[in-house]
């Protein structure tokens, strides 16, 4: 049995696409080891955006739909406040859309998996899932 849940950044997928080897990728390792694989609504968003031409349009859609979305709600809308304020605080401000994210996973209670360490490590209280 594998963890509980973890929640992907859009980093994973896109290194999933970019990969020739798909069963060498994080994101295969991810659906062997988890239970439950969640992506936030602004992930979803974020690799809509990017799927420029109308194949991988189609490629995009079909894989985001083995994912559970996480819709974006006033509890981490709150969360997301908080976090943004603690980094402008401190000088550290990343993305918002990554804050956004940070915050899913923070009011889900589950791990982030991210190649994006350098921002994420950032945020106090954010969970991240050991890549190996």
């Amino acid at each position: 049995m594998g963890a509980r849940g973890v929640l992907i950044d859009s980093s994973i997928i896109i290194d999933f696409f970019r990969k020739q080897n798909k069963s060498r990728t994080h994101l295969y390792a991810l659906f062997d080891a988890c239970d439950h694989l969640f992506i936030s609504i602004i992930t979803h968003y974020e690799l809509l955006c990017g799927a420029t031409s109308p194949q991988l349009s189609r490629d995009m859609k079909q894989l985001l739909s083995l994912f559970l979305i996480v819709e974006f709600s006033m509890q981490e809308s709150e969360c997301a406040a908080e976090i943004y304020r603690d980094l402008k605080r401190q000088n550290k401000l990343i993305n918002v859309l990554d804050i956004l994210i940070a915050a899913t996973s923070i009011t889900l209670d589950v791990p982030l998996a991210t190649l994006n360490t350098q921002h994420f490590s950032r945020i106090q209280n954010l969970k991240m899932f050991p890549l190996g």
